[in-house]
């Protein structure tokens, strides 16, 4: 018995309108597939690629790279010759800090570490401060402090071509 042709009240009536030929999803296809006989595939698909190269174009256009050196790099620069043989002798290594704290390359507290390597080394060099930060006898902060200071030292270094 096909329920869709026959009314029924109640129950068989509710499931004769949810099982009604115009409800179904084979007349939502239908449209959508006249819609494409008009326009065409094609045409859907080359609306979407002039679309999307249109929007290529433009962030290509507006990508521009630059290069602009932070502040800490004009300055490792600009007083790396004044910096040179910072490491020659403990006056030399003193001059250093007071002048990379002047420049404000470094801050009160790494001018603490840096006297605290000056003072507690043997050597003046990068392998004797990492040895020294390497130490378990200091707190975390000191550890901290002195790897800071070290590694803003190498980079001045390593921007003026090792003049340590």
């Amino acid at each position: 018995m096909d329920i869709t042709k026959t009314n029924h009240g109640g129950v068989q009536g509710l499931l004769a309108n949810i099982y009604n030929v115009a409800n179904q999803p084979q007349n939502a296809n239908r449209t959508r597939e006249s819609e494409q006989d008009i326009n065409g595939v094609d045409s859907l698909h080359n609306r979407d690629k002039s679309t999307h190269s249109l929007q290529y174009t433009d962030i290509t256009k507006r990508i521009e790279d630059k290069f602009s050196p932070s502040q800490e790099l004009e300055k490792a620069r600009e007083i790396g010759g004044e910096l040179e043989g910072g490491f020659k002798d403990k006056t030399s290594f003193e001059n250093l800090a007071k002048t990379l704290k002047q420049e404000g390359l470094i801050n009160s507290n790494e001018k603490v570490a840096m006297d605290y390597l000056k003072n507690n080394s043997s050597k003046l060099s990068f392998d004797e401060f990492e040895k020294i930060a390497s130490n378990d006898n200091h707190s975390k902060e000191m550890k901290g402090l002195i790897d800071s200071v070290v590694n803003k030292m190498k980079f001045i270094d390593n921007v003026n071509g090792g003049i340590f």
